[in-house]
């Protein structure tokens, strides 16, 4: 998080000549001209303090903006109140933001939480300076964008002025949360509606009258805090350093301080919190932990605050990448030498009469182990005497709608991957799961089944982890999403991928659409898929080749290992996913499929030689 303190702030009501201001330039075309701007990463943002001049019953906003994001919520770009509560004095008294369509909203709420908002019709993520405008005149809300009204609601309700919020830009005013994710630059706010004429002077030609103005705020001024990027250390180190030696002052008006603290985990001591890189002791832990630290970095004028997050991990987490039938084999034998419980949520089960890890739950029942066995209905269709099989075995069992295939064992082991628990799953096919000793893991998959065996509905929740996490849900598409968007390099074993022409906005679609830009701009692109599936799901395919991505098939499609029904994925060798998520729609955003992601060196380098060799022996269809 960045927070600009303005040195000068003072509780003179009109802060238009703020030190920091410029001056547009003479003569300037239409369009940005008034570099450098305030690079909003996703989780930085500037205040300026709440003051009672900044509450206002009438205003205009303005700000430059560019960004090319696809956003799943209100991003927001400049706000004074922010949104979220709907109680008197936490409501918004004027706020830019872009929606999760890519359209560009301005507006108020009351004191009861009533919207004001006006909004425009057309999408800007287009990558290009877009110049926004709100104002209210105490009968219409107008919203402008580059100099033309693009939209307007009539009201004369007053706006909610009692909250101390600060005026925010890059976040929600409210909360750490919402953050825009491009650029911004030129944020201005007037205690009058300025006219449909300024808003245009000041979009062609950097023509501003500050008769009003309230705030404004530049960059050129600023000093850039820049606590390093996220960092993973493992508990086996004796010092971890952070790092803002990246921060810089951009007119190089003064010497540049530096004051660290922590803010959340458990506690360490820095060696010199006044010095760009101080370093502390690692913790031993089980798991992992997150420690946030935040450093203010100032001129001796102007003063900004990033922050980082440093996870220290357990370095005694142990996984295995397991094939077929490795991972049959595995799991027999943990079944084998469970002493107090096995919990599996499980597709498909078939009872065939080799099938061991169905007779190593019957000795697991006999001996007193607690065994719980999910399977989907699927599984009645397919093998249509698997309830009353296992009822003769005296295995208990809840059929309950869930594609995953979780395994939890005494709290000690966890299996996440792509392996029913029929002939296929355990012999024949391709199949690829993740072992795990990771407590945090553990207990997110026994949650996650023991809440689907007691009440039938599925976890919700999602818990922030970046060593390793386990992951349902719209949490999984996310995650990827956000990694594809800035990968280098991506490795992809997938059973079924899909796309839907009728919709280009289905999660399918834009999921393959961002592996096409992916190797668009130039990502090595490595996406094999099974044979025949391909043949029998054809429109990703399709897609992959009208667009020129190149991708190939295994070159198994009968006997053994005649499928490969893995699901993995692994970008810019450091983010591995393993699990049970095909790459079609009514998959992706599913709370029935489950995924680890982990960040583990050496079960990453395990499954680049899995990959690498299924990957040679693959061809071009």
């Amino acid at each position: 998080m960045v927070v600009i303190i303005l040195a000068s702030f003072t509780a003179n009501a009109n802060l238009s000549f703020l030190p920091g201001m410029r001056l547009p330039k003479a003569f300037a075309t239409s369009g940005y001209d008034y570099s450098p701007a305030f690079n909003a990463t996703g989780s930085n943002l500037f205040d300026i303090p709440n003051h009672s001049s900044l509450q206002l019953t009438l205003f205009s906003a303005a700000a430059w903006f560019k960004t090319t994001k696809d956003h799943y919520t209100e991003q927001m770009i400049v706000n004074k109140g922010g949104i979220g509560l709907e109680t008197a004095g936490n409501n918004m008294n004027y706020g830019i933001w872009m929606d999760s369509a890519e359209k560009i909203r301005g507006g108020f709420e009351t004191s009861i939480g009533t919207d004001y908002i006006a909004a425009s019709s057309s999408t800007y993520n287009d990558g290009s300076w877009h110049y926004a405008v709100v104002t209210y005149d105490g009968s219409i809300v107008r919203l402008y964008v580059d100099g033309m009204q693009v939209g307007t609601k009539i009201t004369s309700t007053t706006p909610d002025t009692g909250g101390s919020q600060p005026l925010r830009i890059g976040a929600n005013s409210q909360a750490l949360n919402r953050y825009f994710k491009g650029d911004i630059d030129e944020v201005r706010v007037w205690d009058r509606a300025i006219t449909a004429t300024e808003a245009s002077d000041q979009y062609l030609s950097g023509i501003i009258n500050t008769t009003g103005q309230r705030a404004y705020l530049g960059m050129q001024e600023v000093p850039v805090a820049d606590a390093g990027p996220i960092q993973l250390v493992m508990d086996n180190a004796t010092q971890a350093s952070l790092d803002a030696r990246s921060s810089f002052d951009p007119d190089s008006s003064g010497t540049l301080t530096y004051l660290w603290i922590q803010t959340s985990g458990p506690t360490v001591t820095l060696s010199d919190p006044s010095v760009a890189n101080p370093s502390f002791a690692v913790l031993n832990v089980t798991g992992e932990v997150k420690l946030t630290f935040q450093v203010k970095v100032s001129d001796g004028q102007y003063s900004s605050v990033d922050k980082v997050d440093i996870y220290i991990a357990d370095m005694g987490i142990v996984h295995k990448v397991l094939q077929t039938p490795g991972y049959r084999n595995d799991l027999v034998n943990e079944i084998r030498n469970a002493k107090q419980f096995v919990y599996a949520n499980i597709f498909y089960v078939e009872t065939y009469d080799t099938n061991r890890v169905i007779d190593e739950l019957v000795n697991a029942t006999k001996r007193g182990v607690d065994v719980r066995l999910i399977f989907d209905p699927h599984t009645q269709t397919l093998y249509p005497n698997t309830d009353e099989t296992l009822a003769k075995l005296k295995i208990p069992f809840k059929i309950i709608p869930s594609h995953a295939k979780v395994v939890v064992i005494d709290n000690k082991t966890a299996y996440v991957g792509s392996a029913n628990w029929n002939h296929n799953g355990l012999d024949d096919n391709w199949e690829l799961s993740m072992k795990t000793n990771n407590p945090d893991t553990i207990s997110e998959a026994y949650e996650y089944v023991n809440k689907l065996w007691n009440t039938g509905s599925k976890v919700t929740r999602s818990i922030d982890k970046y060593y390793e996490r386990f992951t349902t849900g719209n949490e999984y598409y996310d995650l990827l999403m956000s990694d594809l968007k800035n990968a280098n390099s991506i490795k992809v074993l997938m059973f079924e991928a899909t796309y839907n022409f009728e919709n280009p906005n289905a999660l399918d679609s834009m999921l393959l659409q961002e592996v096409k830009n992916a190797y668009d701009r130039g990502a090595n692109l490595k996406l094999l898929l099974d044979d025949p599936r391909y043949l029998e799901v054809t429109r990703g395919p399709q897609f992959l080749t009208q667009n020129n991505v190149p991708f190939k098939v295994d070159n198994k499609n009968s006997g053994f290992n005649q499928k490969v029904h893995a699901k993995a994925i692994l970008i810019d060798d450091q983010i591995l996913f393993i699990g049970s998520h095909n790459w079609s729609d009514d998959s992706l955003g599913s709370l029935g499929e489950t995924t680890i992601i982990t960040r583990h060196p050496q079960t990453i380098s395990d499954f680049q030689a899995i990959f690498d060799a299924k990957w040679s022996l693959g061809h071009f269809p």
